[in-house]
């Protein structure tokens, strides 16, 4: 299944930071699998059980748990004018003799999802279904960002220890916390289970007067295609 889908990079990053792995894979399934029906303030989403169940290898337990969490959301729409803040499934049907699931979205919330924003990331859902880690699939959209950088553009990001506590939503005091809790256990699973992956290096403060080893401030990594995972797909 290669598939893309363009959402605002904001709005990934609120859904990301309250939810699950399996709870954020089941809502980019819902967006891009589901039968969308507009209404005049609430529209509906129909999607097929079986697709979630083969997609995401998940029992109907499991899927209406995850559902119940992505029901717990709250998402916080903003304009010039105003501030709403709304559920993000305000509802679920189960509809148990089509196996067909009934999901109720506010216009704005779907609105988001259907791309009407300025700012948008790539996110391949190959990749994205096969990761476990949380983490991971906060990661995998920065080197989809990467990916598409123009051909002239080297294919780097640096980030502060500063940017990645705000990124992974934790407050790591020292990078090496953050490169043994996040980043490692992050570039081993997109090893092992995605197209794309990264190497890294440390970022040191090359400016402070300290004498001795400069310390870490953050890392600078390298976008990498995964010609090993490639290789046993053959």
């Amino acid at each position: 299944m290669k598939k893309e889908l363009l959402i605002s990079n904001d709005f990934v990053n609120s859904i990301i930071k309250k939810n699950n792995s399996l709870s954020i894979k089941l809502l980019f399934l819902m967006v891009f699998e589901g039968e969308i029906k507009k209404d005049k303030t609430i529209s509906e989403i129909t999607i097929d059980i079986k697709s979630i169940k083969n997609n995401l290898k998940i029992d109907f337990h499991n899927l209406r748990q995850n559902l119940q969490q992505i029901q717990k959301t709250i998402i916080t729409i903003k304009n010039n004018r105003n501030i709403k803040d709304l559920v993000l499934l305000p509802g679920v049907e189960y509809i148990y003799e089509k196996q067909l699931i009934k999901i109720s979205v506010f216009n704005e919330i779907l609105d988001e999802l259907q791309q009407l924003k300025n700012k948008y990331t790539i996110i391949n859902l190959n990749n994205l279904f096969k990761l476990n880690n949380k983490h991971s699939i906060k990661f995998i959209q920065i080197l989809e960002q990467i990916n598409n950088y123009d051909t002239f553009v080297a294919k780097t990001k640096s980030f502060t220890k500063f940017e990645l506590n705000e990124m992974f939503n934790t407050n790591y005091k020292s990078m090496i916390e953050i490169e043994r809790a996040i980043i490692k256990p992050i570039q081993d699973e997109l090893n092992e289970l995605s197209n794309l992956t990264f190497i890294y290096d440390l970022v040191y403060d090359i400016d402070t007067n300290k004498i001795g080893r400069k310390p870490i401030i953050g890392i600078k990594i390298y976008l990498k295609t995964n010609k090993q995972r490639q290789l046993k797909l053959f």
